[in-house]
């Protein structure tokens, strides 16, 4: 099976996250761990596991979404308003 690399670059634009939160996030353990390639420090992740994590964003913020009673807007935050 035949897995696809994506660099830092696509990660940022898939995930609309800055490169300091994933670094973050991935110390913390809570986002994917890039794939070192190179010994000069050249990093991808693996698209399958970047996109399972939003997958699991999308989820967890519909349950969340559930969890507000109808009619209120706690914790729903609206940009721009």
């Amino acid at each position: 099976m035949s897995r696809t690399l994506i660099r830092k670059a696509e990660v940022v634009r898939r995930t609309a996250l800055s490169e300091s939160t994933i670094r973050r996030l991935v110390d913390k353990g809570t986002f994917p761990k890039p794939v070192q390639l190179t010994d000069t420090g050249s990093i991808a992740w693996f698209q399958d596991e970047v996109d399972g994590w939003i997958e699991s964003r999308q989820i967890l913020t519909r349950e969340l979404q559930r969890k507000v009673a109808p009619g209120t807007t706690k914790g729903v935050h609206h940009v721009g308003k």
